[in-house]
This record gives C-alpha cells, structure tokens and sequence, in this order.
C-alpha cells in the first residue's frame, strides 16, 4: 500500500549504484517507486557530466523501461538552477556548503516573496498497515539441528537449511542473493520459500539497498548473501545502512584467502559473528536477527594446567590451530586454543585472563594476508 519516493541529486547520478536500482526496479516491474532527479547542473567543485542535457536523461530513463515528466509517475526529471535564491548566487559555482555570507538577507528576502500566496494542502489516502511490526519471539527455528556427531559438511550448507527453518517458523524472513545461491547455500531457502526469495543478480550495491528497504517499518528480517569479498563492493551502503539504523543481516561466504569453509555472519549495528563449525553457524544465525547481548563472549576449546602460550583463531585457522597445538603437545608444548565467535567487540577481558594463565604470550593466527 506504500509508494517509494526516491531523490537524486544529478551529480549523485553518475554512481553506479544509481542505475543498478533502475534496471532492478525495470526487471521487477516496481509500480510503486518514484525516482526524481533533482537536475540543477552543478555538482561541488565544478558542473555535472551531463549539466541540463534532459534529453540524455529521458533516453537514459526509458532504456531502463520509465515513463518520466519533466517538472511521470514513474519517473519526474526536475531542471533547475541551483542555488535559485538570488541573483548573485543561482548556477554559479563555488558556493555549495557554504555560508551566503552578506548575500543571506536579500536572499532569506527573495525565497520569502516566493512562498506567499495561495495555500494548497494534498489529502494522500489513509496508509493501510498490511505489514504489522514484527515480534522478535516469533523468530525461531522450525526444529532443531539434526546433525550427528562426527558429521562433516560445509557450514554454509547447514546456513542455506538453519536459514529456511527460520523462514518456515517466521513468514517475515526475506532472503536475498547475488547470483551465488548455489554456493552460498540460500538456494535451501529459495526451494523452500520462493515467495520471499530476492535475486538481486550481481549488483551487490543494490541488493544492500534492497534488503535497508525490506527492513524498514520493522516488517521484514532480511539476510543478504554472497561471497564476503564482494559484500566489500557495498561498503559504502552497509556503511550508511549502519547510520540509519538498519536491523540488515549479512552472510559472507568463502572468507579469507584461505577460500575455506567458514563464513563471516554480520548483523548491521550490532557485531559480526565467525562460526567455526556447523552447529556455531546455526547458532549465530538463529540469535542474530534478536540479540547482541552474547557479543563479547568467546570459547576456549583447549587448555591445560600449564599452558605455554595462548593461540587465538576462528573459522577455518580454529581447526589448523587444533592440529598445530597437537603436534607441538608431542614435543612438550602446551598450547591454550581461544574461539572469540564473535570479533567486533572483542573479548578484551577474557582474552587477558587466558594470555595470563599462557605466560602472556599470544599467537593470533588469521585467515588473510598480513598488512598495517
């Protein structure tokens, strides 16, 4: 019942970004959003590539299947001077951000004398809530893990089918891939709920922008995947998602240079989980759409009496760690093993427990290459 509107400035036009969500919105035929390019020629420094070429922008538009006006319901082209309060200043370069100084008042004058006159008032039709805000309690999932013990597979295989128990036991759960289902395992959770499955294809900016949209109003849990490496072409909106307060869920598969089994699972505005085996990757992923409380917690898997040195590792390294720590058992070094699960915030007050009961002495063993 909702209709998106969308402002962009015509300098802001030449993102990438920004014509990833027109053929996105082109492909899925979204009736209901409205984009208005706010064409003022001027960008900060100097004019935009295009300035007031609205031709250019029509063609644009309609490639992408608009319908558009210039001053359509799909998609309104403004043209405009920038800056048109005054005289001194309108289309004139070097006074983005800045302070109009002892033009202000002429200025304040002008835009004054514009807005006097008739009064109109727009009576858009009543919002219809058809998304009621979502109780956190109904997130669960479906049945437990059936997994034996000793049993091997890869944790991104038990994330595709912990992913769709949610979805099962909460019909606000809303996934959303890159083209890469078939490997991050979310292909589970399009088999089981198509109705709520997003491919986004390989436009990683968008599908970030996509899941902030189904997040708003607190009536969908969205969990965006892909493999962790192009998560960082997105930067820049999980960034701004983070400032608004975006309750988004991201799952990075084939982390490291490593490319090993592990997976990076990240809640916006809370921390960012490192599973180190299958029933962790369930774990996290059931408690991070609803709590960051158990941040700041880690694991120690080994330890002795008289440990020499304290190894901290996650994911993938946990398990080359363990195999290390029992070599150099047989040549009388003990080694304490420590899994944060989750890195952001760390366990500072647990990490200093344990190096003090290993002699203070502390390995960290990653799974990327070394820098800084």
């Amino acid at each position: 019942s909702y209709r998106v509107f969308c402002l962009l400035g015509d300098g802001e036009s030449a993102e990438g970004a920004v014509w990833e969500a027109m053929s996105f919105a082109s492909f899925y035929k979204l009736d209901n959003l409205v984009a208005i390019f706010d064409v003022n020629r001027l960008g900060q420094s100097q004019p935009t590539a295009l300035q007031h070429k609205m031709d250019v922008y029509r063609q644009r538009a309609e490639a992408f299947g608009y319908s558009y006006s210039l001053v359509s319901r799909l998609l309104t082209l403004l043209s405009r001077f920038k800056s048109s309060c005054h005289e001194c200043v309108e289309d004139n370069d070097g006074f983005h951000g800045k302070a109009l100084g002892d033009k202000a008042e002429p200025a304040i004058a002008h835009l004054e004398k514009l807005i006097k006159g008739p009064v109109y008032y727009h009576n858009p039709r009543p919002v219809i809530e058809d998304a009621p805000l979502l109780k956190q309690t109904e997130v669960k999932l479906s049945e437990p893990p059936n997994y034996t013990l000793g049993q091997k597979l890869p944790i991104r295989n038990a994330y595709g089918t912990a992913l769709a128990k949610l979805g099962t036991s909460c019909d606000r759960v809303v996934a959303l891939d890159g083209d890469m289902k078939n490997s991050t395992f979310s292909i589970t959770f399009m088999n089981a709920h198509p109705d709520r499955f997003i491919e986004c294809f390989i436009a990683e900016q968008n599908m970030v922008g996509v899941a902030v949209g189904c997040a708003t109003r607190g009536r969908a849990i969205p969990f965006v995947s892909t493999f962790a490496a192009f998560l960082c072409r997105a930067s820049d909106q999980i960034r701004m998602a983070a400032v608004s307060q975006s309750s988004v869920n991201f799952v990075g598969s084939h982390v490291g240079c490593s490319i090993g089994k592990s997976m990076a699972i990240g809640r916006n505005r809370s921390c960012p989980w490192f599973p180190d085996c299958t029933y962790n990757s369930v774990l996290a992923l059931r408690l991070g759409p609803t709590c960051a409380d158990v941040c700041n917690s880690n694991s120690v898997v080994r330890q002795s009496e008289d440990d020499h040195v304290l190894v901290i590792a996650a994911g993938v390294t946990l398990d080359e760690a363990m195999k290390a720590a029992n070599h150099l058992e047989l040549e009388g070094i003990h080694v304490r093993i420590l899994d944060p699960f989750t890195v952001k915030p760390i366990d500072k007050a647990g990490i200093v427990a344990n190096a003090k009961a290993a002699n203070g002495k502390v390995v960290v063993v990653e799974d990327h290459y070394y820098e800084g």
